[in-house]
């Protein structure tokens, strides 16, 4: 029994370091598309480092995600629960991306008025 909860205590411990080098790689990323290429690779880079798998970067993208992309990502997963990380980068970045068309980002980023 004692080797149960040794090893139970281990785990936790492993993981709450593993939690700490990912918190230490990826930063929170809120929307500006400055930043939006940056935080997509440190989830690339994450997932390197720490030997996780591929379907793993959703949830980091997710977890590292605050305001309007968090709940952007909430409504996406949902909607899309089997959805590849690729899928999701690519949703991402034409809503959070960098657009090269000054007047093309104004129009995308300015919301609806009726």
């Amino acid at each position: 029994m004692a080797e149960d909860q040794f090893a139970q205590l281990f785990r936790n411990l492993s993981d709450q370091i593993g939690n700490l080098t990912i918190s230490g790689l990826v930063p929170i990323y809120n929307g500006e598309p400055a930043k939006f290429n940056d935080w997509v690779k440190s989830i690339d880079k994450c997932t390197i480092v720490n030997g996780l798998s591929e379907d793993k970067k959703t949830r980091l993208a997710y977890r590292f995600s605050n305001g309007i992309v968090s709940d952007f990502l909430a409504r996406y997963l949902s909607d899309n629960p089997e959805v590849t990380w690729e899928a999701t980068k690519g949703e991402l970045s034409r809503r959070f991306g960098q657009v090269s068309d000054p007047y093309l980002e104004r129009c995308q980023r300015q919301p609806l008025t009726e």
